[in-house]
């Protein structure tokens, strides 16, 4: 009995994760990622993400089973999943830097893939700039939205440990740069 659930465990997560482990979609556009709506063609390997000083960042791209090192900056597509670790992300390369999208509209919303804390903001595909919660609060403001933005920040809870709270923090920023994308469209 217990090899039978072993092998059944084993065959439902090579089913599961088979598609991670060939590689993962780029996408032209983010409504594309939301309707899942992937291009065919070339996949990024998993992990295969590298940042080097000296040669920059650069992914491993797999297409009709050959498996090419890219620099990010010559990529297909600038839109990505990427499994690296345990969980997929969503990629945008800017330039030649990868971030992590944690949402796009008029007003796109990322992290330092590297350093999560890093994060930053972009508007209509223009330059990307550090984020500040100074320069958020005055978009907000022009969208009618700072008042209720400022009424449903967290509040910190005992519970709380500091990447919890971060979570939260960087949850309600998604959350009012999407209703501000929303009001922009």
């Amino acid at each position: 009995m217990r090899k039978v659930i072993l092998i059944s465990i084993l065959i439902l997560n090579y089913v599961a994760f088979s598609q991670s482990y060939k590689g993962t979609y780029f996408y032209k556009t983010y409504e594309d990622y939301l309707n899942k709506k992937p291009i065919s063609g070339p996949m990024v390997k998993p992990n295969s993400l590298k940042s080097n000083i000296a040669t920059g960042t650069s992914v491993v791209i797999v297409e009709n089973g050959k498996e090419d090192r890219v620099s990010c900056d010559k990529l297909p597509h600038d839109l990505f999943l990427y499994y690296g670790g345990y969980m997929a992300k969503l990629i945008k390369v800017v330039g030649n830097t990868p971030y992590r999208v944690f949402t796009m509209g008029k007003m796109n919303y990322y992290a330092d893939l590297f350093d999560e804390q890093r994060r930053f903001y972009q508007i209509d595909s223009g330059t990307v700039h550090r984020f500040k919660k100074g320069e958020l609060e005055e978009f907000l403001k022009d969208a009618n939205l700072l008042e209720e933005f400022k009424n449903t920040y967290p509040k910190r809870e005992k519970k709380d440990d500091v990447n919890g709270y971060f979570n939260k923090v960087v949850n309600h920023e998604i959350n009012f740069i999407d209703k501000m994308n929303q009001k922009n469209k």
